[in-house]
């Protein structure tokens, strides 16, 4: 065990100070839980400004310690996910696929120490009910997987972030497209006759443009964690930044902290392609017209900073008819992104219901022209 990790679990234990048993933190309040004698615990709270790090500076000294941390993790050999336990843990569940855990899978690692995180806006309870909403809404899910939602297990989850500040200088050529309307001639049959007829058709004259774009790109979020199934990550998530808190080992207590997988230079090639996304539609807003065309776009990027952030989701993974599926809540707002089974019966009766009814209104024109 990496030498000083036995001071940490000692800094780690916070007893309640009316009984000296274990506290959790209450999601959404500034305090902790005892759940043996109820006591609430104030975490004592003081305004901190938000420093970020210097992104290259940090590139050139990552081998300088007191930029990082030893921590233990325990690693699970179903998924490769990598999360704490509480030092009075010695088995438990993976947070990301349910398989055992044992502290004898722990390991000891070299870690950037994130400063900031998010504390749990929404508790449990708050979070099967976000489930039970967004299930309900989805009309070819199975009725059975409704009463799921009452009992599935759920679990709180601190997943690491990486965010990157850039001033980006982009420099493009491509073209403006301009429509404007021909008349066209054209022949058509109607009663089964050649008739003469006109209509208006829209071209585009293009133009060349070419521009350059000053855009400045504040705490761009960049996932640092795998094991988040991938069919999760489709859409960008939407967090309130603005309402970070310093790091601090109490917010952590009830909930599980995974560690960051994704190293920094790689997370801010991730984050240029988000950027990229962006300064691709101001250049088409420059361009301007009623069409664009980008040919070539070249972008510098400086003044780059970065932070790490731990943020809170419930995760859940369950079982339906022998196949895992997975869905986890924004463990501030409430969103909640998921895969969810298709009931194949429910495809069934659209199909052959929606069969019926074709026929209904063939058999029906067919009646009308006197066909039948």
């Amino acid at each position: 065990m990496q030498p000083g990790s036995e001071k940490q679990n000692l800094e780690n234990k916070i007893p309640c100070v009316n009984c000296g048993a274990e506290l959790r933190y209450l999601p959404g309040t500034s305090v902790l839980k005892c759940d043996y004698c109820g006591t609430q615990n104030e975490i004592i709270q003081e305004d901190t400004e938000i420093i970020e790090n210097d992104y290259l500076e940090a590139l050139s000294k990552l081998e300088d310690v007191s930029q990082k941390a030893f921590e233990d993790f325990v690693v699970c050999h179903s998924c490769n996910g990598q999360t704490q336990f509480d030092p009075e843990v010695i088995t438990n569940e993976c947070s990301f696929c349910g398989a055992s855990l044992s502290i004898d899978d722990q390991i000891t690692l070299e870690e950037f120490r994130p400063k900031y995180l998010l504390p749990f806006n929404i508790d449990n309870q708050g979070a099967k009910r976000s489930f039970k909403d967004w299930i309900s809404g989805k009309f070819w899910a199975p009725n059975t997987l409704r009463k799921y939602a009452k009992s599935n297990k759920i679990r709180g989850i601190y997943i690491p972030y990486w965010t990157y500040d850039a001033q980006t200088y982009t420099t493009y050529t491509g073209q403006r497209g301009e429509h404007y309307y021909d008349t066209e001639r054209y022949t058509a049959f109607e009663n089964g006759k050649s008739v003469r007829k006109t209509r208006r058709v829209q071209k585009t004259r293009w133009y060349p443009a070419s521009g350059s774009i000053d855009q400045f790109f504040d705490d761009v979020l960049v996932r640092a964690s795998f094991t988040i199934p991938p069919e999760l990550g489709g859409k960008r998530e939407s967090w309130d930044i603005q309402h970070l808190v310093p790091y601090d080992i109490k917010y952590l207590k009830g909930f599980i902290a995974e560690r960051s997988q994704l190293p920094l230079k790689d997370g801010f090639e991730q984050a240029k392609r988000i950027m990229n996304n962006a300064i691709r539609s101001a250049i088409r807003r420059d361009i301007g017209g009623d069409e664009q065309r980008i040919h070539s776009m070249s972008s510098d990027y400086s003044e780059l900073m970065f932070k790490q952030v731990l943020l809170p989701i419930w995760l859940s993974t369950y079982k339906f008819n022998e196949k895992i599926y997975h869905f986890y809540v924004n463990g501030r707002s409430g969103h909640v992104q998921g895969t969810y089974p298709v009931d194949k019966v429910k495809v069934i009766i659209a199909i052959v219901l929606g069969l019926l009814l074709i026929a209904a209104i063939v058999f029906g024109t067919m009646l009308y022209q006197g066909k039948i």
